[in-house]
């Protein structure tokens, strides 16, 4: 029996869409002089399981480099996801939606890595930045598996849904990162990320928090204001 003749199309995924930028070289290499300058301790306040993560939120807004940031942000609510926002920034007079919140950088070497968190009772949207790397495509220590064995090289994972419910859906989103690669999602999205297992690799990457701006969160558009009388 033949199939069907029909045009049949893929009308979209469910679930948080994630961007991906690639920033330019010296936008990179100031971020990650950053990074190296600061040593204001910010474990405290994280879960990482990683020696090294330092605050950088001052340090960004002094150079500027908080506004820069925030109209990445702005593109993404504006043409990749809107969430909740979507109708606000429609009718919104501003094109400004956001503001960062906290920023610090991570410095991921040998055994340490991040365990599965999101940012949703800190911030509305979340970026990523990776701004240097050195991973090891043979480290000196890998993993036997069933499939055979698996090499840890600081991948982050993007994780959303419950794979085994009906055994159709995508549960992870896979990344290996570059340097330059700056990832923007919702705060809301679990995310995590596998340790580096070469003695001498590291990866520096940078997380930075977005809030809504209090304006666009009471902004209401007018024509969905629901009339009188009517209940739903």
């Amino acid at each position: 029996m033949k199939h069907v003749q029909s045009d049949m199309n893929v009308i979209d995924y469910f679930g948080p869409r994630v961007a991906k930028v690639t920033l330019e070289p010296d936008f990179v290499e100031l971020l990650h002089n950053i990074c190296l300058d600061s040593d204001i301790k910010h474990n405290h306040a994280l879960v990482g399981l990683i020696k090294e993560e330092n605050w950088i939120f001052d340090k960004l807004k002094s150079n500027n480099i908080d506004k820069k940031l925030c109209q990445y942000v702005n593109t993404y609510l504006e043409s990749i996801d809107g969430g909740k926002y979507k109708k606000q920034i429609e009718t919104y007079t501003s094109n400004e939606y956001v503001e960062l919140q906290n920023s610090w950088y991570n410095k991921q070497v040998q055994f340490e890595y991040n365990p599965p968190h999101n940012h949703q009772e800190a911030a509305d949207v979340v970026c990523v930045i990776f701004t240097k790397l050195n991973i090891s495509e043979t480290p000196h220590i890998t993993y036997e598996t069933n499939m055979g064995d698996y090499v840890h090289n600081g991948k982050l994972f993007f994780d959303y849904g419950w794979k085994d419910k009906d055994n159709f859906n995508k549960k992870l989103l896979e990344v290996n990162p570059k340097e330059g690669d700056m990832y923007i999602f919702p705060s809301s999205l679990i995310h995590y990320t596998e340790p580096v297992l070469g003695k001498e690799d590291y990866r520096y990457s940078i997380s930075c928090n977005f809030c809504v701006l209090e304006s666009l969160k009471r902004h209401t558009p007018q024509s969905h204001t629901a009339p009188r009388g009517v209940l739903f």
